[in-house]
């Protein structure tokens, strides 16, 4: 599918969550340009380590899990919808 420029430069916010260096759980807020999140797709499903502010703004970070309240000020800024699987 191929998408127009317009759309591609459009952002969107993704909670990213992964291990660090050192094996610790860690997450990101990122946001970024649906061009970017292509590449960024592309660099996850070949398994590459990578920096998110590589493909665009970290605008929270953390180790662990973020927690309630953080997840609620994203929900708010960012109009962000939990999508968790184990969410019920």
């Amino acid at each position: 599918m191929v998408l127009d420029d317009k759309l591609l430069e459009e952002k969107v916010v993704l909670l990213l969550q992964g291990k660090n260096t050192q094996g610790e759980p860690i997450y990101s807020y990122l946001q970024l340009t649906l061009r970017n999140l292509q590449r960024l797709r592309d660099k996850m499903r070949a398994q590459v380590d990578f920096e998110p502010k590589d493909y665009g703004t970290v605008v929270a970070e953390g180790k662990g899990e973020p927690d309630a309240a953080l997840r609620a000020r994203m929900a708010k800024e960012y109009n962000m919808t939990d999508l968790s699987k184990d969410k019920k």
